[in-house]
């Protein structure tokens, strides 16, 4: 996230970054007013995925799946992306637009 981030926030604008789970802590630290999208899939489409992808080996993508990483994300909006990638973009927008739908 580029320092400068902190100024747009503080002019009212908004910022949006994809960021790792386990940096999680260390910008809640940073920006404590921040919204979290938990955005999720099921092992199972992971896996057909990442198979698609071509990117891991076969003997690969099971040690793919096994990294976990766990941090509170208790506040999160979750978002599920195991079908059409539109619908969990919709899912997104529709959140992003409305505040009160934190923690869903």
């Amino acid at each position: 996230v580029p320092a400068g981030y902190a100024d747009v926030v503080a002019a009212g604008d908004i910022v949006l970054f994809n960021g790792s789970r386990a940096a999680l802590p260390e910008m809640r630290q940073i920006c404590p007013d921040m919204r979290v999208f938990l955005i999720t899939v099921s092992a199972d489409t992971l896996a057909l995925r990442l198979a698609g992808r071509g990117r891991e080996t076969r003997a690969e993508i099971p040690q793919r799946l096994s990294r976990t990483v766990t941090v509170s994300v208790g506040d999160a909006v979750h978002i599920n992306n195991d079908g059409p990638l539109a619908d969990a973009v919709g899912q997104f927008v529709a959140r992003l637009r409305r505040p009160e739908a934190d923690g869903e």
